[in-house]
């Protein structure tokens, strides 16, 4: 597998406190959550637009959330203690390559492995 990916950021957001569409600071083409421990909400781009609810998922069961370019990630969620959000924050590839590798068995695995992150 190949990706044609400049860079790349990985995360972990401390969901312990509450936030109401606070900036992350980040930016991308795609924006994968691969392990989310409680319900938040994102929007992308501006704060007046509308909000992506996120359910909890683990790295078996990642979250595609973004396959267009984003200049900001503003994050809602309520505070509680020991719950965190995992993120990975490409830049380059295509959508239908990160899409096609997510389907696959150990799809996540190879991402990580293109990325550097493994």
């Amino acid at each position: 597998m190949s990706f044609d990916i400049q860079a790349y950021d990985f995360q972990t957001i401390d969901l312990s406190v509450a936030r109401k569409d606070q900036p992350l600071g980040l930016s991308g083409t795609s924006l994968i959550i691969y392990r989310l421990t409680d319900p938040v909400s994102i929007k992308l781009n501006d704060r007046r637009f509308g909000s992506i609810q996120l359910t909890a998922c683990d790295e078996i069961n990642p979250i595609n959330v973004s396959f267009i370019p984003f200049t900001e990630v503003y994050l809602t969620n309520n505070a509680r203690q020991g719950a965190y959000m995992n993120i990975i924050v490409l830049a380059g590839g295509t959508s239908s390559q990160i899409v096609d590798e997510l389907q696959k068995p150990k799809g996540l695995d190879r991402i990580f492995h293109a990325v550097g992150l493994i």
